[in-house]
Formats: C-alpha cells, sequence, structure tokens
C-alpha cells in the first residue's frame, strides 16, 4: 500500500493556527511526531539557507520616545515590504 502524500506547507499552516503543541497535533491528526518534527526542521534549515524568515501575518506598532524613527519597516498583508529612512538632521553639526 503506498503512503499518502503530506502536503506539509498546509500542515504546518494548519498547526500554526491550531494552538495545540506538535505532539498534540500529530495525534489528532494521525501524524508520526517524528516525521512532523523531521519535515518542520527541514523546512527552518532551508529558511536560514536563502536569508528569509518567515513573518506572520500581523501588524505590530512600535513607537520611539524620542520621537520619529530613523527607520521604518511596513510589511503589507501580500508580504510586500517597504523600508523608510527618515532624514531628519540639522545641518548645524557638521560645522
Amino acid at each position: 500500500m503506498k503512503k499518502p502524500t503530506v502536503d506539509w506547507q498546509k500542515e504546518f499552516e494548519a498547526f500554526s493556527k491550531s494552538g495545540l503543541s506538535q505532539p498534540q497535533y500529530c495525534k489528532e491528526r494521525r501524524l508520526k511526531y517524528t516525521t512532523f518534527r523531521y519535515h518542520w526542521e527541514r523546512r527552518i534549515k532551508n529558511q536560514d539557507k536563502d536569508g528569509f524568515v518567515e513573518v506572520p501575518n500581523s501588524f505590530v506598532n512600535v513607537s520611539s520616545p524620542f520621537g520619529s524613527e530613523f527607520l521604518t519597516l511596513k510589511i503589507d498583508s501580500s508580504g510586500k515590504a517597504s523600508l523608510q529612512v527618515n532624514l531628519r538632521f540639522s545641518l548645524g553639526i557638521w560645522n
């Protein structure tokens, strides 16, 4: 009998939304825990190779006690990122 193919990306997304521990999720979904862990670790190692890290769909508003920030990073729900550099300085400091 051929083993069923598992879409690991979909499983990881469902796991992340489940609120369960990995062993609990695997038991509920009838997945072998060691196989789940293998693919989970492999996914993380592959992310490290290209230098990118997955950012969950969320918005974090951070404010600075010193007024406007020097750098502002914005990531929209599609994953598009923009970096804004705020160059506010007085030329008087260069004298």
